[in-house]
């Protein structure tokens, strides 16, 4: 079972960091997303626990209780406090679409998913990558070379991502997608900077929030999970 509710429900700061509810264990032994009612602070023995998803989105959304939450990605990654959905650092929540019929009669509505990537990478300073090609993890050096590639067409280098669908269970069909044309003259360091610089395009590609791995959009299931995780955490199959 998932330590976090990352895959299905997260708070989103004002930066646009995600702060994700995560379980911890209280001295008393108590377990799950640590529910603490307005106005008692962290004050343990005041807080419920419990490791419900839907009880840990009622609490939160509909009665207002902070949970701890871990910020992901960003200048505080990793922060463990306690956070409420009107506090002063909250703008908002996400939530699977499937669950939108738990908090319907919510004040505040699920934020709708975020793809403010643009159809065209931007290469302005293209020649420093979003992920440095000296540090790019072996998940993703695969990724460059399966997902991504450039070639040469039209008197230009066009600079392609691979789409994944799937029109049959079981049998995937792949598309290339043209997401930006360079000069023929592009230094090879130029084309390799637009390909790594693609891994940061949340249109094209998501990171898995329990196994923590890069994957094609085809190969998710929803916003944060994998379909792998999605299988094991989930127990969904295809």
């Amino acid at each position: 079972m998932s330590q976090h509710s990352g895959a299905l429900f997260y708070l989103l700061d004002h930066s646009g960091q995600r702060r994700v509810p995560h379980k911890v264990r209280a001295r008393d032994s108590r377990y799950g997303y640590a529910l603490h009612p307005r106005g008692k602070g962290n004050d343990a023995s005041a807080a419920e626990y419990s490791d419900d998803l839907r009880r840990l989105v009622e609490a939160v959304v509909l009665e207002g209780h902070g949970v701890r939450c871990r910020a992901g990605d960003g200048p505080n990654a990793g922060q463990l406090n306690t956070l409420y959905l009107n506090g002063r650092a909250v703008r908002g929540y996400w939530l699977a679409p499937q669950y939108h019929d738990w908090v319907r009669a919510a004040a505040q509505a699920p934020l709708p998913p975020s793809d403010d990537d643009a159809a065209l990478i931007d290469l302005t300073g293209a020649d420093k990558p979003c992920i440095p090609l000296s540090a790019i993890t072996p998940t993703d050096a695969a990724l460059l070379q399966t997902a991504t590639h450039a070639r040469e067409a039209d008197g230009a280098v066009l600079v392609e991502v691979a789409q994944v669908s799937w029109p049959h269970p079981h049998e995937p069909a792949t598309r290339w997608v043209t997401v930006t044309r360079l000069p023929l003259s592009a230094e090879p360091a130029t084309v390799d900077a637009a390909r790594a610089k693609l891994l940061r395009s949340r249109r094209y590609f998501g990171v898995c929030a329990e196994c923590g791995k890069r994957h094609l959009r085809g190969h998710m299931f929803g916003r944060d999970l994998c379909a792998g995780c999605a299988e094991r955490v989930l127990q969904v199959r295809y």
